[in-house]
């Protein structure tokens, strides 16, 4: 990666065990994207709906010559209440973002 990864907590105080986390997860995709990336930001956040506390997580992936966003925000039907879920989700949904830019961009560099 080009440059380092970037960490983003709101409403909440860091966490060095959900930085450990996604620092772990930003290596895998790094790996699945067979080190192509050259940026990663993640923002975790701390939000309410319906006067519950939920996690929102969002990731920013740069690879050549396009941007992955997965913006992982909770809906009626389920909804993170630890911040570890939101992290763990968002970075299935990249992951998949990722095969699927790989599968259309096989010889990119």
């Amino acid at each position: 990666m080009q440059t380092p990864i970037q960490v983003t907590f709101r409403g909440f105080e860091h966490s060095p065990v959900i930085d450990q986390l996604i620092q772990e997860r930003a290596a895998q995709l790094q790996t699945l994207a067979r080190d192509k990336l050259t940026s990663c930001h993640v923002v975790v956040e701390r939000g309410h709906e319906r006067a519950a506390i939920v996690f929102h997580a969002r990731i920013d992936v740069t690879l050549p010559g396009t941007v992955l966003i997965v913006n992982h925000e909770p809906h009626n039907l389920h909804h993170h209440d630890e911040p570890e879920e939101a992290v763990r989700d968002a970075f299935h949904l990249m992951q998949n973002q990722i095969k699927a830019w790989e599968q259309q961009h096989p010889s990119v560099q």
